[in-house]
């Protein structure tokens, strides 16, 4: 009895174990999930880095603009002096064509009045040319002042853009150096579909081109497509065992077949998507062992996990 029970058992735990062999593998193991994870932190600091980059561009801009307009400034200031020098000079000329022509001061040219008529006419032209000096004088140096306010403020405001620039370059050197380190521990994963060794020859540019055409919004989704194909070179059974020969296999890739892809070559693709390539065709990351995807869910017919909108089945087994 016990000699039956032991061979029941055996033989129900080989059974056991050929239906977990025989099943196709979907699900990720503890590697593939972290590698996975890694990939969309990966993709989440890219993102950052990319935002950090449009902040200092256009910090970078308000600096140009800045420094525009402390330039005007500065030549305003130095007209404004000149015209204050000469309106000094003018009132200076005037006083000496008077002492010359025998008048001491204006109270001479005054006094030296024939008539109560000459004397009022006297008195308004004195009144307007003391005045008008007067006036020319203030107003050119309260323009003198409101341009040093405005050219100090101004500086201010450019010191605060550069300081700013100073914090994002250093927060993105950080993320730069964080994502670096996300890219290493990636690599240590090595493949995620069983260790496939595969021809990655071919036109990087056009298969950087054929992946961006077919899914560049993050680096995971450009790791998810250029992984579907090398999944499919493994097989040799898509139009060869390399990576040209499957993008551009009939009946297979739009992005090639329809001609999207065009538009990004001579590297006009993101420069995650030229990363995601090399990470897969040079270190052998993947992050599923799915043999197709397309736009919509439920075209496999079975289970189907959504990579940055493309959603991959039919698992390899």
């Amino acid at each position: 009895m016990h000699t039956l029970r032991h061979i029941s058992f055996t033989i129900a735990l080989s059974f056991v174990m050929v239906l977990c062999l025989s099943s196709p593998v979907f699900g990720q193991d503890n590697n593939q999930k972290n590698a996975s994870e890694l990939a969309s932190e990966i993709t989440k600091l890219q993102t950052e880095i990319d935002n950090l980059g449009k902040e200092l561009s256009n910090l970078n801009a308000k600096s140009d603009e800045l420094n525009k307009r402390i330039k005007e400034n500065e030549a305003s200031l130095k007209t404004k002096s000149a015209e204050l020098e000469v309106s000094k000079n003018d009132m200076g000329g005037r006083a000496r064509a008077m002492y010359i022509y025998g008048n001491d001061s204006y109270l001479n040219l005054l006094f030296s009045s024939k008539t109560m008529g000459e004397l009022i006419e006297n008195s308004q032209n004195v009144l307007t040319v003391v005045q008008t000096d007067a006036n020319s004088i203030k107003s050119i140096q309260r323009e003198q002042n409101e341009l040093t306010s405005q050219i100090n403020q101004l500086v201010k405001d450019k010191e605060e853009v550069e300081k700013n620039k100073e914090e994002i370059i250093a927060k993105q050197k950080d993320l730069q150096d964080k994502m670096k380190q996300q890219q290493g521990n990636l690599t240590s994963y090595g493949t995620l579909t069983g260790g496939h060794t595969t021809n990655s020859s071919g036109d990087r540019d056009m298969i950087c081109a054929i992946v961006a055409s077919e899914g560049n919004s993050t680096y995971e989704s450009a790791l998810a497509v250029i992984t579907c194909v090398m999944n499919r070179c493994d097989t040799g059974a898509w139009g060869g065992k390399d990576p040209i020969s499957v993008l551009t296999a009939p009946g297979q890739f739009a992005g090639y077949l329809d001609g999207p892809y065009t538009r990004y070559l001579n590297h006009g693709y993101p420069a995650h998507v030229e990363q995601a390539v090399s990470d897969c065709l040079d270190k052998g990351i993947r992050n599923h062992n799915c043999l197709g995807f397309r736009s919509y869910p439920g075209w496999s017919g079975g289970q189907e996990i959504n990579i940055g909108g493309n959603y991959y089945g039919n698992p390899m087994n």
